[in-house]
């Protein structure tokens, strides 16, 4: 890349180019960066491919719903250094050492005295291959909690805590780092909404942390919240429509890979909600089907059968509907989820 100049970095400088190019991402960006003097042209382009790779990488991989870009000069001898830093709310785990594309970005800046420093640490207890998916449970029915961990559990699954409250399961949660969490939305002592309370509050103190919410009716307010975060591995689930254990626990391994598994029901109350709007209405009767679906958390694939038409003409289908609402297109079936719900969450 060196010797490559952008002509958007020739145009408007470092900071500028770096946000014009962070604005197309399917995710929240914040953005703080001003420059009084430009860098030379060979830095600013190793700065720019640096920051665009990284932004890569967390499109990609991190399972981020958001992400934070910040650009300053710090005041130093010889004229001080150029500082940039990209943080996101994902997964963790990037490592250097194991030969990623995050060696050859910082062998790029080396060439300009520039280094890559990494905080990535993940969760504890992150799953290798093989290993089973560690589930905390919060639900106040003895009945229920027993079921859910037997079931989850003749799946392969590890249930590390079950609990009946919020505070014991903000507790679990601390303690065991589980790849998930099964919450139900009603917990003692008003059984109003301290399940939820507590997941959006796990959520904040562990930014991706996978929650996936039961409850026994549609509450909009309560999918809104949950929504409202714009991050990946949300789900919400209606107790008396989980008709097939093999269902759910998909529904759980979706979510706690950073997927959605969203109730058709919850999506329907969304998308009527937004049925006068003149984006959601101009939409054809077909591809009304196909954004609830894709806001269930369907891939392609699974839209086609559910249907009874072509790969071919859901992806049709879903540019179409991304056009309509003015949203970008994405291969990545959980960042075009993400988009959809975003869009309806509004």
């Amino acid at each position: 890349m060196r010797g490559i100049h952008p002509p958007v970095l020739a145009d408007r400088g470092l900071a500028d180019a770096v946000h014009a190019m962070a604005l197309d991402l399917p995710l929240r960006v914040h953005f703080d960066g001003e420059l009084a003097d430009r860098p030379p042209a060979p830095v600013e382009s190793a700065a720019y491919f640096a920051v665009s790779e990284l932004l890569a990488n967390v499109t990609k991989h991190a399972q981020a719903g958001q992400v934070w870009i910040d650009i300053a000069h710090v005041a130093g001898r010889d004229g001080g250094t150029l500082r940039i830093g990209v943080t996101d709310d994902g997964c963790g785990g990037a490592d250097p050492g194991r030969g990623s594309g995050l060696v050859g970005i910082e062998r790029r800046l080396a060439a300009f005295d520039g280094v890559i420093a990494v905080s990535s640490p993940g969760r504890p207890h992150h799953r290798e291959h093989g290993d089973p998916l560690r589930v905390v449970i919060a639900e106040d029915l003895f009945l229920l909690r027993d079921g859910l961990t037997r079931m989850l559990e003749a799946h392969g699954l590890e249930v590390t805590s079950a609990v009946d409250n919020g505070p014991d399961l903000l507790t679990a949660l601390a303690a065991d780092k589980p790849d998930v969490a099964i919450v139900d939305v009603r917990l003692p002592p008003t059984f109003t909404d301290e399940g939820l309370r507590a997941a959006l509050q796990a959520r904040r103190e562990a930014p991706g942390l996978p929650v996936l919410v039961l409850s026994q009716y549609v509450e909009q307010l309560y999918a809104r919240e949950l929504l409202a975060g714009g991050g990946g591995g949300i789900g919400y689930l209606l107790k008396d429509r989980v008709l097939n254990s093999t269902a759910f626990v998909d529904a759980v391994r979706r979510v706690a890979d950073g997927g959605t598994a969203m109730d058709p029901e919850v999506i329907s109350r969304l998308l009527t909600h937004h049925s006068g709007s003149g984006a959601v209405a101009a939409l054809s009767p077909r591809e009304r089907e196909v954004l609830a679906l894709m806001a269930e958390g369907r891939s392609n694939a699974a839209i086609s059968q559910q249907l009874v038409i072509t790969e071919r003409a859901v992806s049709k289908h879903t540019a179409s509907i991304f056009l309509r609402l003015g949203l970008q297109p994405s291969d990545d079936d959980n960042r075009r989820v993400l988009a959809v719900l975003a869009h309806l969450n509004r």
